[in-house]
C-alpha cells in the first residue's frame, strides 16, 4: 500500500468517525427534548391530580358538615 491510499483510508475513516459522532449527537437531542417533555408532563398531572384530591376533599368536608346539622336536628 502506498501513502495516498493510507491517507485515503484515514480520512474516510475520519469522515465515518464525523458522521457517526453527528449522528449520536442527534440522538442525544431527541433523547433530551423527550425527557423534557415527560418531566413536564409528568408535572401536570401531579399539578391535576393534588387539584382533584384538594376538590374532593372539599366535597367531603361539605358532606360531612351536612350530615352532622342533619344528625344534631335530628335529635
Amino acid at each position: 500500500m502506498g501513502r495516498m491510499a493510507l491517507l485515503e483510508q484515514m480520512e474516510e475513516k475520519e469522515k465515518a468517525n464525523s458522521t457517526k459522532m453527528t449522528e449520536k449527537t442527534k440522538e442525544s437531542g431527541f433523547a433530551i427534548n423527550y425527557d423534557k417533555i415527560c418531566i413536564q408532563q409528568d408535572k401536570e398531572d401531579r399539578i391535576n391530580k393534588e387539584r382533584y384530591l384538594q376538590q374532593f376533599r372539599n366535597e367531603n368536608k361539605k358532606v360531612i358538615f351536612v350530615i352532622s346539622f342533619l344528625f344534631v336536628n335530628e335529635r
